[in-house]
């Protein structure tokens, strides 16, 4: 979003607080979203902090990505912190890409950065063909 001020940012915010903040703004960007895309289980994944249904939507969309390479992925991705779940992955005829929300603050950018370039390499290392989005272009309400 543009204009934000990340919550753990202002002060007496607490981070319980911050983080539910955090998750209604990615559901109001999502519903934003599936204004301009077609949003179905197959081919969008929306993060609600399951790791199974991301893996899950890796392997159905990417024959590949079986039991060897999840087994490989888990043990060294995961383990070294390098493994991260977009917001929001797309895999359709037109697009193959991940988009990240963060609130546009000193704070959100710099975590965007880290994780769309974590994601960034670790989807290249597993030959997965998903790339920082730049198709999606919330409309500005404010």
């Amino acid at each position: 979003m543009y204009g934000c001020v990340a919550p753990s940012e202002i002060p007496g915010v607490v981070a319980n607080d911050a983080r539910i903040f955090g998750t209604i703004a990615e559901e109001i960007v999502y519903a934003l979203f599936c204004q301009q895309y077609v949003c179905t289980s197959n081919s969008i994944y929306q993060d609600h902090y399951n790791p199974a249904a991301y893996i899950y939507f890796l392997h159905i969309n990417n024959p590949h990505f079986d039991a060897f390479v999840q087994y490989d992925y888990f043990y060294n991705a995961w383990t070294q912190k390098l493994a991260k779940v977009p917001d929001i992955l797309i895999h359709s005829a037109s697009e193959k890409a991940f988009y990240e929300i963060k609130p546009d603050s000193p704070s959100g950018i710099r975590e965007g950065i880290s994780k769309v370039g974590k994601l960034s390499v670790v989807y290249k290392t597993y030959l997965l063909p998903y790339s920082p989005g730049i198709k999606f272009k919330p409309k500005r309400y404010w």
